[in-house]
């Protein structure tokens, strides 16, 4: 299989152009409805290098900590992998996520780039995969330990609390049913099994050929999903380590928005902003615009607009999308171009 029949060059473009467009517009937008002179004033007199400097350190090692958890997880399955090779792993990968609907792109262009530092496919599925699980048990575990013992740190902001409480719920309903499908498989298949058996579903997939090839893929990918787990379980201290390594690339991304804060002369409550974050990411895999695009400006302006004043709301929201969003997609999308151009096949 070569990775140009599955992303063409013109495709990963417009979704590149999509997603900027999508993000810068709605930044842009944000900052002219809430900046003012005096802001821009402060900002300009308290915003120094150092800051600047501080921030660059917690992006490269927040992508160091991710090529960490690669090369554990590589090893995990008796596969070596160079912290240089997670790199470029990583990075492709983010930028293949960032353009594309829903994320769709970084799992293969994750597998395809560690099938090109030798890693044999079906492990670096394996890796992919545990990957996900990884950030849907980390963020979906936190935002229930957050709301049960530090809910004096959360707020709806500007989003109506209804809706605010759905969405979270449906995160992080998500994430305890791949950690549910994960760790008690038996479970989950019965969980299945049961759901298949109730009348209408069942008259579905008895009426529709459609249904029943969904129904056979279904299938498929937990027999696949649960062998990828046998895989990694024979080495339980790689997966701890490669856990605790996962937690350390969260917690840098993080701190991204205080430092951000405090640079500006504003109060950076850590705590808060660390808390607010876990329940944003929780969500944005499920969103169908590019990299989140648009919504994830929306969604951070409308829950940090409670906690800074609203002035600053615009930059603050720009500057989280420049480290954490645009920054990647020159190195990342250089990367993918290459091997697009290429039209290498996947080694293994």
């Amino acid at each position: 299989m070569h990775i140009r029949e599955e992303f063409s060059r013109e495709n990963l473009i417009k979704g590149v152009r999509l997603a900027m467009s999508i993000s810068l517009g709605i930044s842009a937008v944000i900052i002219f409805f809430t900046i003012d002179l005096e802001a821009l004033e402060q900002i300009f007199n308290y915003v120094d290098y150092n800051t600047i400097i501080i921030l660059m350190v917690l992006t490269v090692l927040n992508w160091l900590a991710a090529s960490l958890t690669l090369k554990i997880l590589a090893l995990a399955v008796k596969e070596k992998l160079s912290i240089w090779a997670g790199l470029k792993v990583y990075l492709a990968g983010a930028f293949a996520s960032r353009v594309t609907p829903f994320a769709t792109g970084g799992g293969p262009f994750r597998v395809y780039f560690l099938t090109k530092n030798g890693v044999d496919v079906a492990k670096a599925s394996s890796i992919v995969i545990v990957q996900f699980v990884y950030r849907m048990m980390l963020l979906g575990i936190m935002s229930i330990f957050f709301f049960a013992f530090f809910r004096g740190y959360i707020s709806s902001g500007l989003i109506p609390f209804y809706v605010f409480i759905m969405v979270i719920l449906f995160g992080a309903s998500i994430s305890v049913g791949i950690v549910l499908f994960s760790f008690v498989p038996n479970v989950a298949e019965n969980i299945f099994n049961k759901v298949l058996h109730i009348p209408v579903i069942n008259s579905i997939f008895r009426r529709s050929i459609r249904a029943k090839r969904y129904l056979v893929r279904a299938k498929y990918g937990m027999r696949r999903f649960r062998n990828s787990l046998r895989v990694l379980s024979d080495r339980p201290l790689h997966l701890i380590l490669a856990l605790i390594s996962a937690f350390m690339f969260w917690s840098l991304l993080f701190f991204i928005i205080p430092v951000m804060l405090s640079g500006m002369g504003l109060e950076a409550n850590f705590m808060r902003a660390y808390i607010m974050q876990t329940l944003i990411y929780l969500v944005l895999p499920f969103l169908p615009t590019p990299g989140a695009s648009g919504i994830a400006e929306l969604g951070v302006a409308s829950l940090f607009a409670a906690f800074i004043p609203g002035n600053y709301v615009g930059i603050v929201v720009f500057g989280w999308r420049f480290f954490t969003f645009y920054i990647l997609l020159l190195p990342g999308g250089l990367l993918c171009m290459r091997e697009i151009n290429k039209g290498e096949k996947i080694v293994g």
